[in-house]
């Protein structure tokens, strides 16, 4: 099964190669990503910086609110977890859920099962910031969820 992904991904990137298109690169990048974070236990290190790259492509791309933004995000928490880095986790996480938000509104059925998810999972992490949470998120994300670049520059530092 993994040698039919990485065939796949060879076609996709001949693809982006041909129409020089970095969207489809950064979306090719995250599921090669993606396979190698789920390949070991803990997370392969290889991960991390195919999903940093896929980012960085997203970014210059689509821009930080964008689906793939957050689909990126949200693996690059699943990596962290898995090295038992919460806090990391926790952000990377969090921000799936406030770009989910931005994009299709709160009340969207897929911002509402990310924002249980943060719940569920990362409540202690969110409580210990005194940062907002779905359940109590009347007024929105507060300030320091729209200073979101001093909140995720432990990526930049990987």
């Amino acid at each position: 099964m993994i040698y039919k992904a990485e065939e796949s991904l060879r076609e996709a990137y001949k693809i982006c190669d041909e129409q020089n298109d970095n969207g489809l690169r950064a979306e090719a990048k995250m599921t090669e990503a993606t396979l190698f974070l789920h390949q070991s236990e803990p997370p392969s290190s290889g991960s991390v910086s195919r999903f940093l790259e896929a980012r960085s492509l997203c970014n210059s791309v689509y821009g930080e609110f964008s689906s793939l933004m957050a689909r990126i995000y949200k693996n690059l928490s699943v990596y962290f977890k898995g090295h038992d880095e919460n806090i990391f986790a926790y952000e990377c996480f969090r921000r799936t859920w406030l770009i989910r938000r931005q994009i299709w509104g709160p009340h969207h059925p897929v911002t509402k099962a990310t924002g249980a998810e943060l719940i569920a999972v990362y409540e202690q992490e969110a409580r210990m910031f005194n940062d907002s949470l779905p359940d109590d998120d009347s007024d929105g994300p507060n300030s320091k969820d729209r200073n979101y670049l001093r909140r995720m520059h432990f990526l930049d530092k990987l």
